[in-house]
């Protein structure tokens, strides 16, 4: 690493899974010294962009993971000092980030892009669940330096359900327009529909399935599945109950890299989160030049009806029937897909890395603030 660069310490190993942020990440190194320290450990090393610190390996640290957590970030930044604390999500790298940048003076940001600010019962999903966790998230949004939520739709949320009208950042994550380009075709004679998200009922693949179900009786397609499995086969089976399990193929995990071949042989994505802080897959659909069908949730929800088509969350039959519509449409499909990818253009990856700097730039060159 070069010398004489300002230093940032990100907190969060959750960012390290994240192939946007990874990319990201090595931008950013470019300008700034990185250091990465991981609430949980993780087999990930340090390598040319970034320096990597973690917990260890032991039960001990299970059961008081997170203060030896905070310990070892502190110890390590009173050691090599830091320009800035940039913390992924509000606990515990929030909240500890802020405990330790006022002990050691360091302006603290903090990224949302989760359930911080939701709370949907009947999945068990969301920060909002846990008056404890609340009272946390309250605190550390007071009191970050800066707050950066990745939608409009996020914005709304953390200002409805958390009651504060503190400036608040929106910077949507763009993707690599080199990396995920462009494909103009028509609509294939068996259309492909794609979903990109891990198997979980937050992502609510059954009302995809359910969806997919009604437009495939009476429309020759596919859908092919691509994510995780977190919830032990129960959408493959319902797949055989709602007897389009001929139709659907679940391919599990696919390494970013190799997600673009798919966004070039589909046709529709069709996303149907129950919540989102953006959803980085939409961009990169949109981005390769398919049509977005889904949720009013996250990005989806920003983008509504001018680059994408949404419907209210669980509702199956809704989506299919506007779906099928818009099949039929091609001047519409056209005006979709042409505004999704303008607007990929101008909200790409080196947009998002040129308003990181201007952040971090803006907070290293001010005079600190007398709360911190």
């Amino acid at each position: 690493m070069m010398q004489g660069k300002k230093r940032i310490a990100f907190l969060g190993a959750g960012i390290l899974v994240i192939p946007n942020t990874v990319v990201l990440l090595e931008h950013i190194s470019r300008h700034y010294e990185i250091t990465i320290y991981g609430e949980y450990y993780t087999e990930t090393v340090s390598n040319q962009f970034y320096r990597i610190k973690t917990v260890p390996k032991n039960k001990l640290y299970r059961k008081f993971k997170n203060a030896l957590y905070a310990w070892m970030v502190l110890k390590d930044l009173r050691r090599h000092r830091v320009d800035i604390i940039h913390a992924h999500s509000t606990f515990p790298n929030g909240f500890w980030g802020i405990v330790i940048g006022r002990l050691l003076r360091i302006p603290v940001i903090v990224s949302m892009d989760a359930g911080e600010a939701i709370a949907l019962p009947d999945i068990h999903f969301g920060d909002l669940l846990n008056p404890r966790r609340t009272f946390i998230n309250k605190w550390v949004i007071k009191h970050a330096h800066e707050v950066i939520v990745p939608s409009q739709f996020h914005l709304q949320h953390v200002r409805n359900n958390i009651k504060t009208n503190r400036p608040i950042r929106v910077i949507i994550r763009g993707v690599d327009i080199n990396t995920f380009k462009f494909t103009q075709k028509p609509l294939a004679k068996k259309l492909t529909f794609l979903n990109i998200a891990y198997l979980h009922p937050v992502k609510d693949q059954e009302t995809l399935l359910r969806c997919f179900a009604i437009i495939s009786s009476q429309t020759d397609c596919e859908l092919i599945h691509i994510g995780n499995d977190y919830h032990e086969g129960y959408y493959q089976q319902l797949a055989g109950k709602l007897g389009i399990a001929d139709k659907v193929i679940f391919k599990g995990f696919i390494p970013n890299a190799q997600l673009p071949k798919y966004y070039a042989q589909a046709d529709v994505l069709l996303h149907t989160s129950r919540f989102e802080g953006q959803a980085v897959v939409i961009n990169e659909a949109m981005a390769s030049g398919l049509l977005v069908c889904g949720t009013n949730v996250g990005i989806l929800s920003d983008l509504a009806n001018e680059c994408c088509l949404t419907v209210p969350p669980q509702d199956a039959e809704g989506l299919a029937t506007r779906v099928k519509a818009l099949l039929e449409n091609e001047e519409e499909i056209k005006r979709l897909c042409t505004n999704a990818y303008d607007w990929t253009l101008k909200n790409n990856l080196v947009q998002t890395v040129e308003k990181h700097l201007d952040l971090y730039s803006s907070i290293v060159h001010s005079a600190p603030r007398k709360d911190l």
